[in-house]
């Protein structure tokens, strides 16, 4: 007997843990294209040559703050397109990206934040839940690079919309990152990357 109540004692967790883990989605495909449901609604038509990720959702703290998080990603040969809806659980209205360069993504007001990951090990991927879905669904971020990120915050400031756009590079050296290479490089995501406010 006892057997039995432990069984459905661990059922009873395991439904409840299940529940909560689907309590948000943020991001949504709709035949093709990606739609944010998370109040800064914008819809990313899907390029043909991308291949979809299935979304995730958690939970995370960056810098003190408590957010619920909703990724999704389409994926090419060497390039990436990850989108993250995300929302401050405890509504302290903080959020603001304005210390970026301000910039134009698909005729939107954006932050543009530009990194180039020289070497990252499978250690530091695992340790982010959204970098951690590109490498184990074919991106290899062990690989150099490089990633344009665009942020945009709500007027309240708790929910955020960021658009990452990521291309393995030969390396990350000033003989590869030119100025050059950035012009070529935003031509690329304004190709790829097309928005529309909903």
């Amino acid at each position: 007997m006892k057997d039995i109540y432990y069984y459905f004692f661990c059922m009873l967790i395991f439904l409840t843990s299940q529940v909560g883990a689907k309590e948000f989605q943020y991001l949504e495909y709709k035949n093709s294209k990606i739609v944010s449901t998370h109040g800064i609604g914008f819809s990313l038509d899907i390029p043909p040559s991308f291949r979809k990720l299935e979304p995730i959702n958690y939970t995370a703290v960056f810098n003190e703050l408590p957010f619920n998080v909703t990724v999704a990603a389409i994926i090419n040969e060497g390039k990436f397109i990850m989108l993250s809806a995300e929302r401050l659980t405890d509504n302290s209205g903080v959020l603001d990206y304005s210390y970026y360069r301000p910039v134009e993504l698909s005729g939107y007001p954006f932050f543009l934040r530009e990194n180039c990951h020289q070497s990252l090990t499978l250690e530091d991927i695992a340790s982010h839940k959204d970098v951690d879905h590109l490498q184990k669904n074919g991106f290899d971020l062990t690989k150099p690079t490089y990633i344009s990120s665009f942020f945009m915050n709500s007027e309240d400031g708790n929910a955020e919309y960021i658009v990452h756009y990521g291309k393995n590079v030969s390396n990350c050296s000033e003989k590869t990152i030119t100025e050059m290479f950035k012009k070529e490089l935003s031509k690329e995501i304004e190709k790829h990357v097309d928005l529309r406010k909903l």
